[in-house]
């Protein structure tokens, strides 16, 4: 498939899963463009973003929760363990990139990296907090609201500020 209707397809694609009705359907619909998702997974309306690679850097485990308004970036690997909750206008970024493509100088200071992010296990992220790429959380992490996670979070506990920090 060449490189104007791959991007076509998938444009396509992200925007049959965001008209999904129902969160259940959305579901359905990532898994139909390539993610791997578990049983009984709700996702409510939410943004994906580079997915011109398809869906295939998704993994969402079972009885995960994606609230509504929550950013997906799909540029690298991310994974949600199962029972995982990721509440209200949260956004998980997989890469940072401060504009290579189009010739800004600080993507030489900064080069772009995709490290991508994994969620453990029944962690929860709260409404509006931000977690960038390489920041993986632990099983049974908790982030509060707005808090920004720049690092890995390594084991159980409430992390919240900017940057995150343990409360907990």
């Amino acid at each position: 498939m060449n490189s104007f209707f791959r991007l076509a397809y998938f444009t396509v694609a992200g925007w049959l899963v965001e008209a999904a009705f129902t969160p259940r359907l959305r579901a359905a619909a990532l898994r139909a463009f390539g993610a791997r998702v578990g049983r009984g997974v709700r996702v409510h309306r939410c943004a994906l973003m580079n997915h011109h690679d398809g869906l295939r850097h998704l993994e969402i485990g079972d009885g995960v929760f994606i609230g509504d308004g929550v950013v997906l970036d799909l540029a690298g690997p991310l994974r949600l363990a199962d029972r995982a909750t990721v509440s209200v206008r949260a956004i998980l970024l997989t890469h940072t990139d401060p504009g290579a493509s189009h010739g800004n100088a600080q993507a030489v200071r900064y080069p772009p990296t995709r490290r991508g992010l994994s969620i453990g296990r029944d962690a929860w992220i709260g409404a509006g907090a931000i977690i960038l790429e390489g920041a993986d959380l632990a099983p049974e992490a908790v982030i509060g609201a707005g808090a920004v996670v720049v690092q890995r979070v390594t084991e159980a506990g409430l992390y919240g500020g900017v940057p995150a920090r343990r409360l907990r």
